[in-house]
This record gives C-alpha cells, sequence and structure tokens, in this order.
C-alpha cells in the first residue's frame, strides 16, 4: 500500500542495528566505487561502511 508519499510502505526495509552519523563519510564513496579508506578520519577512526542492501 503506498504511503502519503506514493512510495510503498515495503520499499525500503527498516533494520533494528543502530546507526552513526559518521558512517555516512565512508558510505558515499563506496557506492560510487572509491575506497573509503582514503579518507583520513575513516582511517583514524576505525569507521565503518554503513550495511546497503
Amino acid at each position: 500500500m503506498p504511503d502519503r508519499r506514493g512510495q510503498r510502505e515495503d520499499a525500503g526495509g527498516r533494520d533494528s542495528e543502530g546507526v552513526q552519523t559518521k558512517q555516512i563519510a565512508p558510505t558515499i564513496p563506496s557506492l560510487l566505487g572509491l575506497a573509503p579508506r582514503s579518507l583520513a578520519a575513516v582511517r583514524e577512526e576505525h569507521t565503518t561502511v554503513l550495511p546497503v542492501r
């Protein structure tokens, strides 16, 4: 059933695992096929990429 934005309710799904805002930084290069560890802060803070379905 579409929600008020016209999207299906099951389109994105939900995950109960916690997510940190800093995980966005390495996720974007990863989705673009680039190396997320090329970012100094990602290396220094051992930040992980968000799980993407």
